[in-house]
């Protein structure tokens, strides 16, 4: 971020995060910085930054503008508005999101379908994994008329049976 600018004919030549160490035979110049009417004098400006806060998802800074008083330099932004997804693009997004995280769930319970395992627990365990892994099939259906959410976690996942 620069703080001074080199004013030469009106012109910003050198924008500078701080005043050189010499300037023009003057040693020390950076000492200097808090007298404005000297650092003037040696086309010298401080830099006054008048930029809003603003939302970085929403927009960004394209380009500066600088403009030259008397005793120092005003400067702006021009900024640009990031183009936002449509509705129809974040429902889309937000439904891939749910059928990964499902295929995800449905891949980390196919062990419970194994014929070993199978023949080893009880109906009442079979039936328990069975309506899950349904359930979880069925999820994206229900999520279609869901408000779309930036934290899947707070959805109401079928629940894991134990």
């Amino acid at each position: 971020m620069s703080n001074y600018a080199y004013v030469e004919n009106g012109e910003i030549k050198r924008l500078e995060d701080n005043l050189p160490e010499n300037w023009n035979n003057i040693s020390n110049f950076y000492h200097a910085k808090d007298n404005n009417e000297f650092i003037n004098l040696h086309g010298w400006y401080k830099i006054i930054s008048n930029i809003p806060e603003y939302d970085s998802k929403l927009k960004y800074i394209e380009s500066y503008e600088y403009e030259i008083f008397d005793d120092h330099i005003v400067k702006t932004a021009n900024f640009v508005d990031i183009a936002q997804p449509s509705t129809e693009e974040l429902r889309t997004q937000f439904m891939k999101m749910i059928r990964d995280r499902r295929n995800k769930l449905l891949s980390d319970s196919d062990w419970t379908q194994v014929l070993d395992i199978q023949n080893i627990k009880s109906d009442e365990w079979k039936n328990s994994w069975v309506i899950y892994r349904q359930e979880l099939r069925d999820f994206p259906e229900y999520c279609i008329s869901l408000e779309i959410v930036d934290d899947l976690d707070s959805l109401p996942w079928p629940i894991v049976p134990v």
